[in-house]
């Protein structure tokens, strides 16, 4: 991957609110768009109120001549959608707190550019709630909060709901989740993570499951080498259900991953990096061309959920030999594994280890600061 850019500066104050693009809604043409209770959709820049009412409903749609709402016209110009008493609003069902921004995407672009624009703080309990499980320890909670909080301030200027990009945000927590989150924001109201000297991480990466040991993060995203992303030992999630996996590609599947215009008939492990982490797949055609493919691109062709991670510890053959109909991958870990291993870091917790010492132990080297009060 192209290294990352240069670390924005971090804000001295945590801002009221934040601006989300909702890319997994926004790549549609069609949604949704509800209210609880009183609501109402207006043009972004003046005071005409297009639709108004106690639990509205309509149907939001991308137009020939602009956007539609309930099948009327509503023009060009970006709209602005607020339930009452900051209830927020719901997008085919999923409820999202503060407001919703819509308007066309710039260039002429498909589908609709979609903003939820909400405070800080609804913000970081919508992405607890998408990254960690409902029961995790407390201390766990605070950890990923200064995390996600220290990630979403160094990305304000275009921040998403792409977990493949950045964090994992689902809008309103589940009341069974809602207290936990709620608890974790408050108590770690404007900490972040910085460098020992205060300046900003190259980046606030975590994952699920490391696998025994954490990336080295200039190695994953090609960043610099830094020495807080050098990689740890981590013997703390082996209870993971991703500690161990095993998936099965069918041959034509890994084909495509490779680019290879005819059959792979061999794959193997190639080179590894000092983490362990399996650097490069080593596969021969059937026609005996051979390539060494880095696994990471691998990995993100046959996607995350497949090739848990490139920690690997074998690629056997399916089928007849030459001729395999598939090939069986064996790892650790699931993720990139560079920063904060959630699994090890609620084992952590369980233990009795505070948000501050888990963060010292997967990022050594830095503190946390608070904003200025």
């Amino acid at each position: 991957p192209a290294p990352p850019p240069p670390p924005a500066p971090l804000p001295e104050d945590d801002p009221a609110s934040v601006d989300v693009l909702l890319r997994a809604a926004g790549a549609r043409a069609t949604l949704s768009l509800s209210f609880d209770g009183p609501g109402r959709v207006e043009e972004a820049a003046g005071p005409r109120i297009l639709r108004a009412g106690d639990g509205l409903t309509l149907r939001l749609e991308r137009g020939g001549a602009g956007m539609l709402l309930g099948g009327e016209a509503a023009g060009t110009r970006p709209l602005r959608a607020v339930g009452a008493r900051g209830q927020g609003f719901l997008l085919d069902g999923r409820p999202y707190p503060g407001e919703l921004l819509l308007s066309l995407p710039a260039g002429g672009g498909p589908g609709l550019h979609l903003v939820n624009r909400v405070s800080l703080d609804d913000y970081l309990a919508g992405v607890l709630a998408g990254e960690l499980f409902p029961d995790a320890p407390p201390e766990s909670m605070r950890t990923l909060c200064i995390l996600a909080r220290s990630f979403a301030l160094s990305h304000l200027a275009g921040l998403t709901d792409d977990p493949g990009l950045h964090q994992a945000y689902r809008g309103r927590p589940s009341p069974a989740a809602l207290a936990a989150t709620e608890a974790a924001v408050a108590s770690t109201r404007g900490l972040r993570l910085v460098g020992a000297g205060g300046d900003p991480l190259p980046g606030y990466w975590y994952h699920s499951t490391c696998g025994g040991r954490t990336a080295d993060a200039s190695l994953v995203f090609g960043c610099a080498p830094h020495p807080s992303y050098a990689g740890v030992a981590c013997d703390r999630c082996t209870a993971s259900k991703y500690y161990s996996w095993e998936a099965e590609v069918p041959e034509a599947d890994l084909r495509r991953a490779v680019r290879f215009g005819s059959a792979v008939a061999e794959a193997a492990l190639g080179r590894r990096g000092p983490d362990g982490r399996v650097e490069a797949l080593v596969v021969t055609a059937a026609g005996g061309t051979v390539k060494s493919i880095p696994t990471l691109q691998v990995r993100a062709a046959l996607g995350p959920n497949v090739l848990r991670s490139t920690l690997l510890s074998s690629v056997e053959p399916v089928g007849k030999a030459g001729a395999p109909t598939a090939f069986r991958f064996r790892g650790r870990g699931w993720g990139h594994g560079v920063g904060l291993c959630q699994v090890g870091a609620m084992a952590m917790a369980r233990e009795g280890r505070t948000a501050e010492q888990i963060l010292a132990f997967y990022y050594p080297g830095t503190r946390i600061a608070s904003r200025a009060r």
